[in-house]
Order: structure tokens, then sequence, then C-alpha cells
């Protein structure tokens, strides 16, 4: 009698649980790897970081590049000309200056070399920073999906629904 009992009363508990939570559906084990890669926040901000990373090759490979520099100054003033009191000119004068200024490191001692390195190798680590968290939320997952398996696997084989 007792285990007809418990048996109604969980199906019963599972009909209103299912009328009353939310719709979901079942994942396959491919689906469940996927929404775990795309949406962990960890593996999120270890991608923002290589990203970061990644900037610095960018900045060292600049030492190549030549600076430039430009300015450029203008102005307008009244100017007047006089003699022995006499005005020999007046006028409007408009000044104007502009500089351009470029400058080609040749040689910085090898310091733009070691730079780009140094970066290249930062990206290096934290590529192989982010493929161990990748790995490690993978197997996580792989873990946690198959421990739902086989516990309602066991359940069903107590149930002798199976």
């Amino acid at each position: 009698m007792k285990p007809v009992f418990y048996s109604i009363a969980i199906v019963t508990a599972f009909s209103l649980s299912s009328l009353l939570a939310a719709p979901s559906c079942a994942e396959t084990f491919e689906e469940a790897l996927a929404l775990a890669y795309q949406h962990n926040p960890e593996l999120q901000a270890q991608r923002a970081k290589l990203r970061a990373t990644d900037e610095q090759v960018s900045q060292a490979l600049s030492g190549w590049r030549p600076d430039v520099e430009a300015t450029a100054e203008a102005g307008k003033a009244r100017q007047n000309v006089s003699g022995n009191a006499l005005l020999i000119n007046s006028g409007n004068v408009t000044p104007r200056d502009v500089n351009l200024n470029v400058t080609q490191p040749v040689f910085s001692g090898f310091r733009t070399v070691s730079q780009v390195r140094s970066a290249e190798a930062a990206v290096k680590a934290q590529r192989a920073v982010l493929e161990d968290g990748e790995q490690k939320l993978l197997l996580d997952t792989a873990k946690a999906y198959l421990d739902v398996v086989q516990a309602l696997r066991g359940w069903f084989w107590n149930w002798g629904l199976i």
C-alpha cells in the first residue's frame, strides 16, 4: 500500500511542479556543453583579458612606426606703421605658423624587439590560461551532466520504470 501511495504522490508532485514551473526542455550532452561554454562568466572574463593582452602586441609593434607631431597657430592683429607724424602704412596682419615634425627611430637598442617578443609571450601565456579554463569547464559540465543521468537512471531503476 505504501509504495503505491508514494508513487501516486511523486507523480502528482511532478505533475503539479511541471504545471507551475517555467517550461524547460531536455538538453542533449552537446547542448549542455555548448551552453556552458557560451555563457560562463569566468570564460568571458578570460576572453576579455586575452583581447586586452593581445592589444599589447600592437602597442609594442608601434615602436617601429614613426612619431608624427603637428602644430598650427593663427592670429589676427592690427598694425599701424607711422613716420614723422605721417601715417605711412596701416592694415590688418594675419600671422600663421604650421609645423610638422616626423621622427623615425632607426635603432632603439633592441627595445622594440624585446617588447614585441614579451607581448607575444604574454599572449601565448594568456591563451594557455584560457584553454585551461575551457577544459576545466567542459570537464565539470560533463561530470555534472553524467551525474544527473546516473541519478535519474538509478531513480527509474529503483521504481521499476526501466
